[in-house]
C-alpha cells in the first residue's frame, strides 16, 4: 500500500538529490517531521527517542514499529508524538528506517548538522542489529 502514489514521493526525492541532499523530508500539519520519501524517522530530541504518531497523516512504518520494539526490549522507550520544524534545534540524532534499505543515522536536515556522538553504542548496536534483520533474505 505505500507503493500507491508514488510519483509526487520520487520527484520530491529528484529535487533534494538536485540540491545536495540524499533524501526530502515530508511535513504534515503544524509543521511536523513526519518521514522521509523513502523511510521512517527516530528523532533523539533531548535525549529521548520520538517517532511520527500514527495518527493517519502518514501510513504506519513497519520498519519504526521493528526498531521500536527492538529499543523498547533493550528499555529504551519511543515516544509516539511528531517533531515539529520549530524543535529542530533541539533534535541531536536521528535514524532513517526502511525494511528495504535498512537504517541509517542521519547526518544533516538541512543546515543543521547532528553530531553522530548522539546516538549512543547502545542504540548503534541495535540499528545494526535492525538492519541485520532485514539483510537476512
Amino acid at each position: 500500500h505505500k507503493t500507491l502514489a508514488y510519483l509526487d514521493r520520487w520527484l520530491l526525492a529528484q529535487r533534494a538529490v538536485a540540491a545536495g541532499a540524499d533524501d526530502a523530508l515530508l511535513l504534515g500539519e503544524h509543521g511536523a517531521m513526519l518521514e522521509t520519501t523513502r523511510a521512517g524517522v527516530l528523532w533523539l530530541v533531548h535525549g529521548r527517542w520520538r517517532a511520527a504518531p500514527n495518527d493517519g497523516q502518514i501510513l504506519p512504518s513497519i520498519a519504526v514499529a521493528v526498531l521500536e520494539q527492538a529499543l523498547a526490549q533493550a528499555g529504551v522507550r519511543v515516544e509516539r508524538r511528531a517533531v515539529g520544524v520549530g524543535e529542530l534545534n533541539s533534535v541531536t540524532g536521528a535514524v532513517c528506517v526502511n525494511s528495504v534499505r535498512g537504517a541509517l543515522r542521519v547526518a544533516a536536515i538541512g543546515d543543521h548538522a547532528l553530531p553522530p556522538a548522539a546516538v549512543d553504542d547502545d542504540v548503534d548496536h541495535l540499528v545494526r542489529r535492525f538492519t541485520a534483520c532485514f539483510a537476512v533474505v
